[in-house]
């Protein structure tokens, strides 16, 4: 007869299904000596971080991100396997003595953190210090990664990266960029307290167009600059164990709460590939761009390959990402502070520059001139000239080419849009222009945008300048990119570096009045190239005149070059996609067109003209874009 079975639970596939009470007894002391080594490997682990950073000079960034990588740590707990980095690059160092570093990476959530401290040449006592903390997460879940960094070079300044990497194209996943930074508040959080409590906080530009086109709509890139002397330090000193430290724990709180725990929903396996692939195609041009190219300029050819190799097989999508260091050595390009005040209304994707009367308007609601229209009439003569037959006369109606509000007749507009002919790249062109009265003055927004169709991937143009008082103004200038800029580094040399546009924006970011321009829409954000101009212009009191020249000076030249720039690489640019990326390219459009008539039209236009103007308007750009009617 056989034995009675042994009662027993289920229990996980690596353990026996069943045990009797002895071996079950040891098999659990088995199990709490394997989590003692555990532990104590771990334990070592930081001893042996904290230790080296011990070794290197104390700054405060160094001690903050100790501590959040140790919140990290604490929080992930049985989730990271200890660390099994060799001895020779968890601390290494160069041969003159005046560069050193320490890297540690731990398995299961990918996780690594470094630390370089390099002595620059020339005396003087220079020095450029790099903290990272990066922990990015698997194919489980297609959830933002966590990426951390402090690089200082001077004791008085401090470059910030905050920022939860996304890991999807995101105007091609609206739901993905609320999930993860709308609905968890992170650009209130995170970037506006950087911004707006630390007053030498600037925006930061890196020279890598890759780079730039990693990070999220809401990361914080700020470039701190406390002065000189020790006064200077001391307050640098200060922003890091204050606002910068409680930024920093309040990023990786969101990222804990939100995207560690692998949320995000279930993916089918072709997404779940997608997301993988495109991890480890952007983290291998990032571990190019970044380490492989700045380390043996930092160490010794034969430690800088320790390190990076070390890294690289941390995972397929692990990479310390840093900006690039040029020849000597980071080039800080710095954006001027803050940002010039918000206007009076949302910016429209709809405007001609027309400075007819609508039929039956009074001398007060007839458009009002301003320097702007004139220059975008200019370039729309421009486009129309050298485009010539690829666009079709206009069909637009009478009561849409013109039109104002009822009532008190406060807001007048035109609009005109000339579609492409058949076997042309071009989609459609439309011109439009605004007139609004409010309180305070007025709102005059002009536009002009030319998309092509599906049988290129070559950007669209936009330009808009939206000016709100008779001193200030807001200009977007833009190839608005058609692809996912960080997966198609080809696509970034093609249309942005060969053809230098972001010497444009460089020139605009130099006048004095220029300030960094943030729409408040994070989809909005997203859509826009690394290299667009966003600025707000704002001339003071009594720059009436001042403005009237930057707009017919330096915004005219950066719109006429930019528009030249896109007829020449852009306009006549046909594409071979395979099929899927095409389908692609032609989702992502349209899901950036009704996002855009969401966005601007349907909750502005009806309050400036009333629901039966706005919805012949809005049918018209609806039918333009080749989108659905919203609903508004």
């Amino acid at each position: 007869m056989l034995p009675a079975p042994t009662s027993c639970r289920a229990a996980p596939p690596s353990r026996p299904s069943c045990l009797s009470p002895a071996a079950a007894a040891a098999a659990a002391r088995r199990r709490r000596r394997m989590a003692a080594v555990r532990s104590a490997a771990s334990a070592a682990s930081r001893v042996s971080r904290e230790e080296a950073v011990a070794r290197m000079p104390p700054l405060a960034h160094r001690e903050v991100m100790l501590a959040v990588a140790g919140e990290a740590e604490a929080r992930l707990g049985a989730r990271l396997l200890p660390s099994e980095v060799p001895a020779d690059v968890a601390w290494f160092g160069n041969a003159a003595g005046d560069a050193v570093g320490s890297v540690d990476v731990r398995r299961g959530a990918p996780g690594s953190s470094a630390w370089f401290h390099r002595e620059l040449p020339g005396g003087g006592g220079g020095a450029i210090d790099i903290t990272a903390l990066i922990v990015n997460l698997n194919g489980a879940t297609d959830a933002p990664h966590l990426v951390m960094e402090f690089i200082q070079r001077g004791p008085a300044s401090l470059i910030v990266l905050l920022d939860l990497l996304p890991r999807v194209d995101l105007p091609l996943h609206p739901s993905y960029i609320h999930r993860y930074y709308a609905a968890t508040a992170l650009d209130a959080r995170a970037r506006r307290r950087v911004a707006g409590l630390v007053p030498q906080s600037r925006p930061y530009v890196s020279p890598s167009l890759l780079v730039r086109s990693l990070w999220s709509p809401a990361a914080v890139v700020a470039d701190v600059q406390c002065g000189e002397g020790q006064g200077g330090a001391a307050a640098l000193d200060g922003i890091v164990r204050g606002q910068l430290a409680a930024t920093a724990m309040d990023v990786l709180g969101v990222w804990l709460e939100h995207c560690a725990a692998g949320g995000g929903g279930e993916m089918e396996a072709a997404e779940r590939e997608r997301i993988v692939a495109r991890d480890r195609k952007v983290a291998a041009a990032e571990l190019e761009v970044n380490l492989a190219a700045n380390l043996p300029r930092m160490f010794d050819a034969g430690v800088a390959d320790r390190v990076v190799a070390e890294i690289r097989k941390a995972s397929p999508s692990s990479a310390v990402s840093f900006p690039t260091l040029a020849p000597r050595l980071l080039p800080l390009r710095r954006r001027r502070r803050g940002a010039g005040a918000p206007l009076g209304g949302k910016a429209s994707s709809a405007v001609r520059a027309s400075s007819a009367a609508a039929p039956g308007a009074t001398k007060s609601e007839v458009m009002v001139e301003v320097a702007h229209r004139e220059v975008a009439r200019e370039l729309a003569s421009l486009a129309e000239a050298r485009l010539g037959a690829r666009l079709l006369p206009s069909a637009v109606p009478p009561d849409v080419a013109e039109f104002r509000s009822g009532g008190a007749g406060n807001a007048v507009g035109s609009l005109d849009v000339r579609r492409g002919a058949p076997g042309s790249t071009i989609d459609f062109m439309l011109q439009s222009s605004l007139h609004c009265k409010v309180p305070n003055g007025a709102i005059d927004i002009t536009s002009l945008l030319i998309f092509l169709n599906a049988s290129t991937d070559a950007p669209h143009f936009l330009m808009e300048f939206i000016q709100g008082s008779p001193t200030s103004i807001v200009v977007l200038l833009d190839l608005l990119p058609r692809k996912d800029l960080a997966l198609h580094p080809e696509y970034i040399e093609r249309y942005y570096e060969n053809t230098q546009v972001d010497k444009q924006r460089e020139k605009v970011e130099e006048l004095p009045q220029a300030r960094p321009y943030r729409s408040r829409s994070l989809f909005v954000r997203s859509t826009f190239s690394l290299t667009a101009i966003l600025m707000s212009i704002d001339c003071g009191q009594g720059g009436e005149g001042t403005l009237e020249e930057i707009v017919r000076g330096q915004l005219a030249t950066a719109a006429s070059a930019l528009l030249q720039i896109w007829l020449d690489s852009c306009a006549d640019h046909t594409s071979e996609m395979e099929e899927g990326e095409r389908e692609n390219m032609i989702k992502r459009d349209q899901i950036v067109r009704s996002k855009s008539i969401e966005v601007d039209l349907t909750s502005n236009l009806p309050r400036m003209f009333g629901p039966d103007v706005a919805d012949r308007v809005i049918a018209e750009i609806q039918k333009a874009f080749g989108v659905q009617e919203a609903k508004h």
